[in-house]
């Protein structure tokens, strides 16, 4: 069980210390350029894939906005959402699919992420998590 006393030290070690300005801006700035880079290169990858429609700038802006939600939401403001090369992947499927069937891509991927929304929520309510003592060792 955890005490008062220690969850306030614990708390505190955060912003008292030795050296804590200086971890604090150096831990900023790594974390800044280790999301930044890949993003845009996965950035410049989705505006050569979707011929424009997802370009560097709209990379940035979604995963800005993506990771404040989720630190706020998902009550983990640690981690690191960042865009990867499956995505981009699944990015230039969908973009394909889309120019086969003449769907307007921007409304497909809406689409796309609400029905994940839609089956993540249901998960959720469900405990469907528990599933994976039936998968692992």
């Amino acid at each position: 069980m955890v005490s008062y006393t220690s969850l306030r030290v614990g708390v505190c070690a955060g912003f008292v210390g030795h050296k804590t300005i200086h971890k604090t801006i150096s831990t900023i700035f790594f974390l800044y350029f280790a999301c930044l880079l890949p993003t845009i290169a996965f950035g410049v990858l989705n505006d050569t894939n979707t011929h424009g429609v997802i370009d560097v700038r709209k990379s940035i802006i979604g995963q800005t906005i993506g990771g404040l939600v989720f630190a706020i939401m998902g009550g983990q403001p640690l981690v690191i959402v960042m865009t990867t090369a499956p995505l981009s992947l699944y990015i230039k499927v969908i973009y394909s699919i889309c120019d086969d069937f003449q769907v307007n891509f921007n409304t497909m991927y809406a689409c796309v992420g609400l029905w994940n929304t839609l089956f993540l929520i249901l998960y959720a309510v469900f405990d469907l998590s528990r599933l994976m003592k039936w998968s692992t060792r």
